[in-house]
């Protein structure tokens, strides 16, 4: 890889980052997730592809975890927020609460141990708001 393409593609995730809303710890957990490593000068060029990847959504195709969770987040949204539901059954809704439970900005800079303690607990609030029901 020459200097000049490495250049491009880091420019590249950095633009990308900067159109997600993504804060620089936020990039970093990325760069850990997918590469292990924190910095985009210790990287390989190939590994600055797959955090490039990762950032346009083409890394690793479906993810069962997040589809589960989305599914539970949408059965919360049809309850009314009076009954116990979501006030926002929206991304952004989903977004803030998995900020709130993990701190990482979205779902999918959450490792498999985050997902399933979200999980856990989207099927326990499930649950308390169907024993109201």
């Amino acid at each position: 890889m020459t200097p000049d393409s490495r250049q491009k593609l880091t420019r590249a995730v950095h633009v990308a980052a900067r159109a997600k809303g993504l804060d620089e710890d936020s990039r970093r957990d990325l760069y850990r997730q997918v590469t292990g490593k924190d910095t985009l000068t210790d990287m390989t060029g190939p590994e600055i592809g797959r955090v490039l990847d990762a950032l346009n959504g083409k890394a690793g195709g479906l993810d069962k975890q997040v589809n589960f969770i989305a599914g539970l987040w949408r059965q919360l949204g049809q309850v009314p927020p009076e009954a116990g539901g979501v006030r926002d059954p929206s991304p952004a809704g989903l977004r803030a609460f998995v900020k709130l439970e993990t701190g990482k900005d979205d779902l999918r800079f959450c490792g498999a141990d985050e997902k399933r303690r979200l999980i856990e607990a989207l099927k326990g609030w499930l649950g308390r708001v169907k024993g109201r029901a």
